[in-house]
């Protein structure tokens, strides 16, 4: 996983915090980070096996 997509999803939320934006946008960036961020775990192959 790399440093910039990590960067990427934290900086968005807080300029979203920074910025004085509504609440739903700043739920919906910190979900859509999450969202990318755990979608490059599972494409890479890196989440952790059960079993």
């Amino acid at each position: 996983m790399s440093l910039s997509l990590i960067s990427s999803a934290i900086a968005v939320s807080i300029f979203m915090l920074l910025l004085h934006q509504p609440l739903p946008y700043i739920l919906f960036g910190v979900a859509a980070g999450l969202y990318v961020i755990l979608l490059e775990r599972i494409i890479a192959g890196t989440e952790p096996k059960l079993g």
